[in-house]
C-alpha cells in the first residue's frame, strides 16, 4: 500500500522478573501532509510578501472567537508598530491599534465578512506608536477552516497621503463655498441697491421727460401761430428726443430685469415660437412680401419666456433690416458643426460691416443710422445676456 508515516513510543516494564516493552503506533500521515502543506504555504506567503508590500499575512478567527496570525509579514511593524512574533498566537494587539472611533465598525465588518464569506474591504485609522495616526485600506477574502474557524489572507495599504489630500480638498471646497456664499450675498445686496437706484432714476427721469414732451406738444398745438417753420421743426425734434429717451430708459430697465429674473428650465419648441412671431409681424405689416422659412421641430431645454424674447429680437431685427427690399427672405434653423448644434436667424437684408462686429452686442451700439432703421441698440445686448444665462 501507499507509504504511511507513524509515530512510535515504547517503555520498558518488568513482568515476573522479565523485561518487556509496551509500545504504541500512531498513524500521523495526514498530520504530516498538512504540516508540509502549511510549510509550503508559509514559504509561498513569505515570497508573496517580498513581492507584494501590501501583504500582512493570515488572520485567523478561531471557533472560540479568539484570533491569531499564523503568518505575519514584516509589514506588520511598519503599519501597526508591532513585531510579527507579537501577533502570531494572539492578534488582539493588532485590533487594539485601531482608532477608537473606527474600532466598532472594523470589527463588525470583519465578523460580517466571516459570517457571509464575502470579500472584506475597509478604510480605517490606526494609532501607530511612532508614526501617529495612519489611514489604512484593508482587502481580503475569507475562507472556512476545517476546524470551523475562518481565515483571511490579508492585504493592507497605507493610504494616509491620499486621505490627507482628500481632507485638504474638502477643506478648500468648504472654504470656497463660504467665500462664494459671501460674494453671492454681497452681489445680491449690490443688485438690490442697483435695482432701487435704476427704479428711482427712471422714475425721476420720466417726469421731466413727460413735461418736456407735453409742453412741446402744447406749444405746437396752441401757439403754432407764434412759431415759424424752423421753430416748429425744433419743437418736433425736442419731442422726438424726449420720446426716444423714454424708450431708452424702458429698454435699459428691461435689460436689467432679464439679468435678475429667475429661470424656469423646461422643454421649449422654438419652431412654434418662431412661427407665432412671424405671423404677428405679417399682421403688423400686411403689405410686406417676406418669405419666412422655419425649420420644424427645433426643440431645446431652456426658459421659454426668455427664449421667446431672443427670437422676438432676432426675427424682429431681420424683419426690420429687410424692410428696404420689395421681397425679402428670412430663415430660422439649426446646423450641426463640429459636433455642436448652432441655432441661427439669417436674412438678406442690409447687413453690416464685419469690422464692427464686436459692437453688435453692446448696449446702445448701433451700426445703422436711426433715420434708416429705428431702434435703441438694446435688442442684441438683451439676446446675448439671455444666451449667456443659459
Amino acid at each position: 500500500g501507499p507509504e504511511r508515516t507513524v509515530l512510535t513510543s515504547a517503555r520498558q516494564i518488568e513482568i515476573g522478573g522479565e523485561a518487556h516493552y509496551l509500545g504504541s503506533l500512531l498513524d500521523i500521515t495526514e498530520r504530516k501532509r498538512a504540516e508540509k502543506e502549511l510549510a509550503a504555504r508559509d514559504v509561498e506567503l513569505r515570497n508573496m510578501a517580498q513581492s507584494s508590500p501590501g501583504l500582512v499575512g493570515t488572520f485567523y478567527l478561531r471557533p472560540d472567537g479568539t484570533t491569531c496570525m499564523p503568518y505575519a509579514s514584516p509589514q506588520i511593524e511598519h503599519l501597526f508598530g508591532l513585531r510579527p512574533e507579537d501577533v502570531v498566537n494572539d492578534a488582539t494587539s493588532l485590533l487594539n491599534r485601531t482608532h477608537p472611533d473606527d474600532a466598532t465598525r472594523v470589527i463588525e465588518s470583519i465578523r460580517e465578512s466571516g459570517r457571509t464569506l464575502t470579500p472584506w474591504r475597509c478604510e480605517y485609522r490606526v494609532i501607530h506608536p511612532e508614526r501617529g495616526e495612519l489611514w489604512l485600506e484593508g482587502t481580503t477574502n475569507p475562507r472556512p477552516h476545517p476546524d470551523g474557524g475562518i481565515i483571511w489572507y490579508g492585504f493592507v495599504h497605507d493610504i494616509s497621503r491620499r486621505k490627507h489630500a482628500e481632507e485638504e480638498i474638502l477643506r478648500l471646497n468648504q472654504d470656497l463655498e463660504r467665500r462664494v456664499a459671501h460674494r453671492t450675498s454681497e452681489l445680491e445686496s449690490a443688485n438690490r441697491e442697483l435695482e432701487a437706484f435704476a427704479y428711482s432714476v427712471s422714475h425721476d427721469l420720466r417726469a421731466p421727460l413727460r413735461a418736456i414732451d407735453g409742453f412741446s406738444q402744447l406749444l405746437l398745438e396752441e401757439h403754432a401761430g407764434l412759431l415759424d417753420t424752423v421753430g416748429k421743426d425744433y419743437l418736433t425734434r425736442v419731442r422726438m428726443g424726449a420720446q426716444r429717451m423714454g424708450q431708452l430708459i424702458d429698454d435699459l430697465l428691461s435689460l436689467s430685469r432679464i439679468s435678475r429674473s429667475e429661470m424656469a428650465i423646461q422643454t421649449v419648441d422654438l419652431s412654434v415660437i418662431a412661427a407665432r412671431i412671424g405671423e404677428e409681424m405679417r399682421i403688423s405689416e400686411p403689405g410686406r412680401h417676406v418669405t419666412l422659412t422655419i425649420q420644424k421641430d427645433i426643440v431645446v431645454r431652456g426658459d421659454g419666456r426668455l427664449l421667446t424674447i431672443v427670437l422676438e429680437n432676432l426675427l424682429g431685427n431681420a424683419w426690420k433690416y429687410t424692410s428696404r427690399h420689395e421681397t425679402a427672405r428670412i430663415e430660422f434653423g439649426v446646423d450641426q458643426r463640429n459636433g455642436v448644434r448652432e441655432y441661427f436667424v439669417q436674412d438678406d437684408g442690409a447687413g453690416f460691416e464685419m469690422q464692427y462686429v464686436e459692437k453688435l452686442f453692446g448696449a446702445f451700439q448701433r451700426l445703422h443710422n436711426l433715420a434708416d432703421f429705428p431702434g435703441t441698440g438694446i435688442g442684441l445686448a438683451t439676446v446675448q445676456r439671455i444666451i449667456h444665462r443659459h
